[in-house]
């Protein structure tokens, strides 16, 4: 009798788990919803406690039973392999099924990245940004965040910078870390709203005080060309340090920058060149021609002229305004490699369209103008400009 018992106990969860996945989702048997909370409680601790394949069978049979928080962590487990092979397909099953229930908002934003990476599913931008919003208005921080980069990119929909702008603000109000970054970006810049360079800088050195990677690198930016506030260029030196020692590519080359030109340093050449090498292999494109710069004088270390033009030519197809002069220039003059002229004034003429005002006056002259020193030019290059990183 008691074999008879929990064969039909069995059968009665296999049901509840293909009406969970099959089904609107809706319901439950009241008995499976009861004993899914034990279930829950005892998985997400053996879970906490790193016993894994114990956690995934135990969460595996709450969810079966309709625990809505069981089927979100289940999810988590078999999109990672956590306790046993990944299944992402199932993942994004157990995540839909948590979503429609309604109660865990992370769910739909677990849903929603699935749908929109194309993971254990079809991509699906469209109904990936409805599960995003649901999310966000459910109040997950993170979901909210992302809605402001669908709005500002126009994913599952039109672009639209004001209302990306309101989705950052909330996010930031929250004190994401995110949200706080991207609103000093449309702060600063007057995207989406009216500019408000102050409140920018606190917005930028909130996400900075977080530990956001870009984010200190965008304060240090702002305190470098005095944004929202004066120009603090030990403070900026010293942000741009910890961005850079965590791998920021920009803040290497406003590093590079300030050792260079000696900016409330004296002039290091060999830390500037270190700082540009890094910057310009990490794609900062303001630090590629400093780096030339110094390649070609030999500032900081041996000249290398082949070297240096090859990181003009990286700068100039990289849209750097100043790259692309000295790259013209070095292909006029035939340093680093053979002489050029005919392509030399195509990036020549490319810097002028862009408003290079020594390179308008080099092809008005008909190259009758010397080249300005490349001390001047470079330096006139590489301080950080202020830009809306998209």
């Amino acid at each position: 009798m008691r074999l008879i018992l929990n064969l039909v106990r069995i059968s009665t969860l296999a049901f509840a788990a293909a009406f969970v996945v099959c089904s609107n989702h809706e319901a439950y048997a009241d008995a499976a919803s009861a004993d899914g909370g034990a279930l829950w409680e005892a998985g997400s601790e053996a879970y906490n406690g790193g016993d894994l394949p114990k956690a995934r069978d135990l969460l595996l049979q709450s969810a079966n039973a309709g625990n809505a928080n069981a089927m979100n962590l289940l999810g988590s487990i078999l999109q990672k392999g956590f306790g046993g092979k990944a299944d992402l397909p199932e993942a994004r099953k157990w995540y839909e099924a948590a979503a429609k229930i309604g109660t865990v908002p992370r769910a739909m934003f677990n849903l929603a990245m699935m749908q929109r990476n194309g993971e254990g599913g079809e991509k699906d931008i469209a109904s990936a940004r409805i599960w995003f919003e649901k999310a966000a208005n459910a109040g997950d921080v993170q979901a909210i965040s992302w809605m402001g980069y669908l709005s500002q990119n126009g994913e599952g929909g039109s672009k639209d910078f004001a209302a990306a702008r309101s989705w950052f603000q909330r996010a930031a109000d929250h004190g994401d870390a995110d949200g706080l970054d991207r609103m000093g970006i449309y702060l600063g810049t007057g995207t989406g709203g009216p500019a408000d360079p102050k409140a920018a800088r606190v917005m930028f050195q909130k996400a900075a005080e977080t530990g956001l990677v870009r984010g200190m690198s965008h304060y240090a930016n702002a305190l470098y060309n005095g944004v929202g506030g004066p120009k603090d260029l030990s403070e900026a030196r010293a942000w741009a340090q910890k961005a850079a020692d965590k791998g920021d590519a920009d803040a290497m080359g406003m590093l590079a920058t300030i050792y260079a030109y000696g900016q409330g340093v004296r002039v290091n050449h060999v830390l500037a060149r270190g700082w540009a090498k890094s910057g310009s292999e990490g794609g900062c494109s303001f630090a590629m021609p400093l780096y030339g710069y110094l390649l070609e004088n030999g500032l900081g270390g041996p000249k290398n002229l082949p070297e240096a033009r090859r990181w003009y030519e990286k700068a100039a197809e990289a849209g750097d305004r100043i790259g692309m002069y000295n790259f013209g220039f070095i292909l006029i003059r035939g340093k680093g490699g053979p002489r050029m002229a005919t392509e030399g004034r195509a990036w020549l003429k490319k810097a002028a369209d862009l408003g290079d005002p020594d390179a308008k006056r080099y092809l008005a002259s008909n190259g009758r103008t010397n080249r300005p020193a490349a001390r001047r030019r470079s330096q006139e290059s590489s301080g950080p400009g202020w830009f809306l990183p998209f």
